[in-house]
């Protein structure tokens, strides 16, 4: 099933996505393609089902079809193991945060904490969505910067750099992410040296690489596989 191919513009931290909003033809093809993958007739796994639940909505899928290989919605049996093997990654459980450093290179994580907004962002969203027009047609601006996670490991706190280029956040326009937000974040684990202290960055790993420069674990998005950021709504019902 084709989908337009978002205008891409990739930033020194992270991305600026625009374009079209799905139609309604487009999204209901969708709807079946995805329906199908995750429809028990077809030897659908739990982690396939999961994994559309994991979307929310029809206009999360909707958002989020750019981003997936092509070949995910074509009507061969291929195409509809493709999808189903990105459904089976949105359906990863949650990790462990003690467990994260067992965690293979490559492999996927789902963590939940709390935003750090780096240093180099000091005015704008670290990650928003808003609607806007152009030539009569309403258009998806998508924009992400890398941000730091505090999340909670026993007594400790343990910080995991979010790289957004080739992610996705969960929900409709104009959704924000800032500073203190309680957020699920889904991508695949790396290691990278860990950025300078100028970065902001509060809590210093101790891991460290082959030449003893400090490391810090990443989540990232993969060639095929999205990285997905959610904001969580606290028990009261307000987001963060």
């Amino acid at each position: 099933m084709p989908h337009p191919t978002p205008e891409l513009s990739l930033l020194a931290d992270g991305f600026r996505r625009v374009g079209p909003l799905p139609a309604a033809l487009e999204a209901r093809r969708l709807r079946e393609r995805l329906a199908l993958a995750a429809s028990g007739a077809t030897g659908a796994t739990d982690a396939v089902k999961d994994g559309l639940a994991t979307l929310g909505s029809w206009q999360n899928a909707s958002a989020i079809a750019p981003l997936l290989p092509a070949g995910a919605f074509g009507r061969s049996p291929a195409g509809l193991r493709a999808l189903r093997g990105v459904l089976r990654f949105l359906g990863t459980p949650p990790t462990a945060p003690e467990a994260l450093d067992q965690v293979a290179r490559g492999a996927p994580a789902r963590v939940v904490g709390q935003v750090q907004k780096a240093r180099w962002k000091l005015f704008s969203h670290i990650w928003s969505k808003g609607e806007s027009s152009g030539h009569n047609v309403r258009l998806l601006v998508e924009e992400g910067h890398d941000f730091f996670l505090a999340v909670p490991c026993g007594p400790e706190v343990r910080v995991v750099l979010i790289l957004a280029s080739g992610g996705w956040l969960a929900g409709g326009p104009e959704i924000a992410l800032d500073a203190g937000d309680q957020v699920e974040v889904l991508g695949l684990v790396d290691w990278l040296i860990e950025p300078g202290a100028d970065l902001g960055l509060e809590a210093r790993s101790s891991s460290r690489g082959p030449r003893g420069e400090p490391m810090v674990l990443a989540l990232r998005a993969g060639p095929e596989m999205p990285l997905m950021v959610r904001k969580l709504v606290r028990e009261d019902g307000r987001e963060g």
